[in-house]
């Protein structure tokens, strides 16, 4: 998963791989190759595409306006217009993720623990599996990116997603807002395995899957891995409780995978097949059903009981993206809240934000 969540760190990427069959050539942006047919041999040509590049989106097929839209989530193509800052659609939303807390059902019905529906609740539960002796998390940082699986959970429900604007405007600073954040995200060291810095991310799935914790925060992503370790292991999710209001608290729900065409695509009308063959409502079922995650087109949806847990957000709207979709790469905010987890200095951790915000800023 490393390798899948580290691009999305950086903000919005276009991701597609698109293979067409028809006639024609090839692509004259060098980005796209064939199988050597011409347009007149009638052989099959096949068209591969790969970006990751933010600084190259607007060299992507502008999709804005067209019908293909109205089968995607409306909140997914917000999300994007809300990363990019623009109403531009340059990439269709074709699978989300989601990020929570990920439990052992077996480990709470014999420890006699509820699910949590509020942070006092959930340090109350870790606490109870503290005192029977079970570690409550299986925490992951050594793997950097982890640490922003619960930074992630804990801020768009305790601040908001709107804070990066006004950080941008100037008229707030991170010092002055994300003080909570930080001093929830410390707490939650309290209950992690013993070596929570020694240990990544396959160690995590592997532990979880052996029921060396009760909670495990991750993304839905982890959970295939989980099984493929113990097919039999009984799992649930649910939002992790960031604040004491059950309405506040939010399942963190992003664009996994967008698909997008080369705008210069000398193979357009096949391109725009492939897509519309990807978004077919049986296709992106079996790829949900695969994956655990949640499609980005209506009229399909995660039907697997695991994730009925966040349900009840979801009906009620109760999603927001990724923080750090918000925060600028070059921060490395993984690296630095990280360091904070191992310094513990809540304050000198908000300084380096600001001050790692402006130094980014200040190169525009």
């Amino acid at each position: 998963m490393k390798k899948i969540i580290a691009p999305v760190l950086a903000g919005l990427m276009a991701i597609s791989m698109l293979s067409a069959c028809g006639n024609g050539g090839g692509n004259n942006a060098g980005t796209a190759s064939n199988n050597g047919s011409t347009a007149t041999s009638g052989k099959q040509v096949e068209i591969e595409f790969f970006q990751n590049k933010t600084e190259a989106k607007e060299v992507f097929k502008d999709f804005t306006g067209d019908a293909i839209l109205s089968s995607i989530q409306p909140a997914y193509i917000q999300m994007m217009n809300d990363l990019t800052g623009s109403d531009v659609v340059n990439g269709i939303p074709f699978s989300a993720n989601a990020s929570g807390v990920i439990y052992n059902k077996a480990i709470f019905a014999e420890a006699g623990v509820e699910v949590p529906k509020t942070w006092d609740e959930f340090i109350a539960a870790a606490e109870t599996f503290k005192s029977q002796g079970i570690n409550p998390f299986y925490l992951t940082y050594k793997d950097a990116w982890t640490v922003l699986v619960p930074f992630n959970a804990l801020e768009p429900s305790i601040v908001g997603t709107e804070i990066f604007k006004q950080r941008q405007e100037g008229s707030v600073k991170f010092a002055d807002a994300f003080k909570e954040v930080a001093e929830k995200q410390l707490k939650l060291l309290d209950y992690g395995q013993k070596d929570i810095f020694g240990k990544g991310y396959n160690d995590g799935n592997a532990g979880f899957a052996k029921g060396e914790s009760a909670m495990y925060m991750q993304g839905v992503w982890a959970i295939p891995e989980i099984q493929k370790a113990n097919p039999s292991i009984e799992l649930g999710v649910f939002p992790m409780p960031a604040t004491n209001d059950p309405t506040k608290n939010k399942v963190i729900s992003g664009v996994d995978t967008l698909l997008t065409v080369a705008k210069n695509t000398k193979h357009p009308e096949e391109a725009m097949k492939f897509v519309q063959f990807l978004l077919e409502p049986e296709n992106v079922q079996q790829y949900i059903d695969e994956q655990k995650a949640f499609p980005a087109i209506t009229g399909v949806s995660q039907s697997d009981p695991i994730m009925d847990g966040f349900k009840e957000a979801f009906a009620a709207g109760q999603i927001s993206d990724f923080a750090d979709h918000y925060i600028p790469s070059a921060m490395k905010l993984d690296a630095l809240v990280q360091e904070f987890l191992l310094k513990k200095d809540v304050n000198a951790f908000l300084k380096n934000l600001d001050t790692e915000w402006d130094k980014v800023a200040n190169r525009k």
